[in-house]
Order: structure tokens, then C-alpha cells, then sequence
């Protein structure tokens, strides 16, 4: 739950103070059996099934009115059923080609979804790996253009009148472990998106779509790095992405789109009762949209009106986004049992990372008062584990 206090103006007239209750909760029960096969030589036979019930909560409560919007059903569920075969080639060449049979209830739709993978070991400590595959999402992210959303990782479930959102990914890594320590990995992709929804901010009638379903491509590549043991063990990779969704004719990179991020993750262990672990990263800024004007139309009644003038969706880029988050943890042992308490500070230098710009229109002049992440947040806790 997260509460949030906001005012604005509008059009010369000031709204009065609105206060956000935001309650955001998914409830995932899954459920897989898989059975294996090896009787025939060099061939290795999975199937399965997979099964998940998914409750999607969403709720905003302000002191001007409830919204609870009519996307995000209450419960779905997914049904998929799989096959996989693996073909040993030769004793360092194998392909393994599958086929998933996915069933969303909140859309009433069956998608198929092959996948094809080939695989080479071109030295015991180094493997390339080429695959394509077809992928479905029956969800879409709703912070990156809903503003008052913005802040939180916000996901809803598609409705019975969407598509289903789905990508063709082709994509080829090189796998290299380079000792017992050490290990590196780099994948190049290429995705054709289809159907990928974006939450509709002009929508003002019930009678108005909730969302706009566009196509588009994306393509870059990871790098990864990892030392995985010794007391200092850590993580190190980095993402190029370049994507974009053909909107009315253009090219347009959607609200959750970064070129660049690079992370930076580890863990040290003092003792066996105490560790410290930190996480760091560093990414572009994503693109937004801003209100530069407004229009006044009278209404076919006479009677005034009017509207917002604002920029492409991508005309704008927030500046770079970087936050180091620590941890401290100390270990209790038993036999039977084992507690950790624990320690986390997020954003422990205090960046003020930026949410959404707020848009305010005031005698014909237009505001702007942009809104911040949150800021250093420390928080206690304790796991216990039998």
C-alpha cells in the first residue's frame, strides 16, 4: 500500500488536494508435473504440463474518487501444455526443438509457441548457442504511462477485446566458463513484437479504449560477467536495447524503454554470521511526454472549453537513473533451523531519480514541478528458514 499527496492546477482553476491510496497485489499458485524419457539412443522425451492461478488486485483510492480499473480482472488462469525433444548430433553438437500449447483465460484465446535451440560446445569451457522461439504475454505494465502509477511496478492483465501480445525472438550467446570462479556471457537478440499494449492516457469516456495495441522491433545485446565463489562473490553485466513501436506512421520508443543499463551487484562474507551484500546500477533516462501549451475550443453549446497541447510520447528523455541500495545481514545457525536479520538501505547516496514531470496550467502559464523517486530507505527485517 502507498499513499500519496498531489495538488494542481487546471485550466486557471486550482483542484483541490488529492490523496493516492495505491493497494498493488498479484497472488501466483503454480502447479507443474513433467515426465522424462530416455530409452532411445542419443534422444531425450519432456513433456508436461503447467499451470498457473494468477489474482491481479490493483485498487487506487483518492479523496476525490475510487479508481479500480475495469483491465486488471480479478483472477486468470494459464494453462500450457509442453513437449521437448533433445537430438544428441554428435557428442558436442545437440538441437532441441519444443512446443508449448498456452491457454489464457482472461483472453479465451490457445496460442502455440515452438521453440528451436542448437547448441555446440567448441571447447570443454566454451559453448555457443543459437535459438528461436515464439513468446506470449498476456499483461501489460501500466506505471510507465499512467502518472500516478509511475513510481510503482504496476502490472495488469489484458482483456477479453485485447490481441495477445506475443514476439518472434532470435537469438545467439556465446557461454564461456572460464575457470571454477570465474564466468562470462554475451547474447545478441532480435525480437518482431506484436500487439504489445500501451495504456491509453487520453482516454476520458468509458466508451474510450483502455489501451492501443501497436507492433514494433527490438534488438541488442547483454553482456554478463560473474565471480561465483571466494567470500566476495558478484555479478557484473551490461544491456544495449534499441526498440521501438510504429505509432500512426513513426517510429516511437515506448515508456519503459532504456538504451542503456548497467548493473553492478555483490556479496562479501565476513563470517559465516555476518555478510554485507550492495547493488548498483546505472541506466539511461527513459523517454516521457510534457504538456508545452493549451487550446481553448468552444463547445457546440457555446459554453467554453479546451484542451492540453503535448509533445510525442519520445520527445523527451529524463536524465540518467543510478541508485546503490546495501545490505547487512547477521546469520544465526542451528540445526534445525536457521535466522537471518537483516539490514537494507535503498538509494543510500540520496539521488533524486526522476518518476514523471508533473504538468500544471495556471492563468495561461504553464508549471512544472517534477516528481522524485523515493528517497534513502532504510528498512529491518528478519527471515527464518527450517
Amino acid at each position: 500500500m502507498y499513499h500519496v499527496d498531489d495538488q494542481r492546477f487546471f485550466f486557471g482553476a486550482l483542484v483541490p488536494r488529492v490523496e493516492f491510496d495505491l493497494d498493488n497485489c498479484i497472488r501466483d499458485l503454480s502447479l507443474k508435473q513433467t515426465l522424462t524419457f530416455t530409452g532411445l539412443s542419443n534422444h531425450t522425451f519432456t513433456a508436461g504440463v503447467q499451470y498457473h492461478n494468477l489474482a491481479y488486485d490493483l485498487y487506487v483510492a483518492t479523496n476525490i474518487v475510487d479508481y479500480n480499473p475495469s483491465i486488471a480482472t480479478p483472477t486468470i488462469h494459464e494453462l500450457s501444455p509442453f513437449a521437448e525433444e533433445v537430438w544428441h548430433l554428435k557428442p558436442f553438437l545437440q538441437l532441441t526443438a519444443g512446443l508449448r500449447l498456452n491457454y489464457f483465460s482472461n483472453l479465451e484465446k490457445v496460442a502455440l509457441a515452438p521453440r528451436l535451440m542448437l547448441t555446440t560446445q567448441i571447447h570443454p569451457r566454451h559453448t555457443i548457442k543459437l535459438s528461436a522461439g515464439r513468446y506470449h504475454q498476456n499483461v501489460i505494465t501500466a506505471n510507465t504511462e499512467e502518472d500516478v502509477l509511475a513510481p510503482y511496478e504496476v502490472w495488469v492483465p489484458l482483456q477479453k477485446q485485447h490481441q495477445l501480445s506475443s514476439a518472434w525472438n532470435l537469438t545467439a550467446a556465446w557461454i564461456a566458463e572460464l575457470s571454477n570462479e570465474y564466468s562470462f556471457r554475451t547474447e545478441a537478440y532480435l525480437k518482431d513484437l506484436s500487439n504489445v499494449g500501451i495504456m491509453n492516457r487520453d482516454r476520458f469516456l468509458d466508451s474510450d479504449p483502455l489501451l492501443h495495441q501497436y507492433d514494433g522491433k527490438a534488438w541488442g545485446f547483454e553482456i554478463f560477467a560473474e565471480k561465483k565463489s571466494g567470500r566476495l562473490t558478484a555479478w557484473l553485466g551490461y544491456h544495449f536495447n534499441r526498440t521501438y513501436l510504429n505509432i500512426a506512421g513513426r517510429r516511437v520508443a515506448p515508456g519503459y524503454y532504456r538504451k542503456h543499463t548497467f548493473n553492478l551487484t555483490g556479496e562479501y562474507n565476513f563470517h559465516k554470521k555476518w555478510s554485507a551484500g550492495f547493488s548498483w546500477i546505472l541506466a539511461s533516462g527513459q523517454p516521457y511526454q510534457l504538456v508545452i501549451g493549451e487550446y481553448e475550443a468552444p463547445l457546440p453549446d457555446g459554453s467554453g472549453g479546451g484542451g492540453l497541447i503535448e509533445t510525442p510520447t519520445d520527445f523527451y528523455t529524463y536524465p540518467p537513473y543510478h541508485r546503490l541500495d546495501v545490505s547487512f545481514f547477521r546469520h544465526f545457525h542451528k540445526k534445525n533451523w536457521h535466522l537471518t536479520l537483516y539490514l537494507q538501505i535503498q538509494n543510500l547516496y540520496f539521488q533524486k531519480n526522476y518518476v514523471y514531470p508533473d504538468k500544471h496550467v495556471f492563468l495561461n502559464d504553464l508549471e512544472r514541478t517534477d516528481k522524485f523517486a523515493l528517497p534513502i530507505l532504510p528498512t529491518l527485517g528478519l527471515r527464518f528458514n527450517l
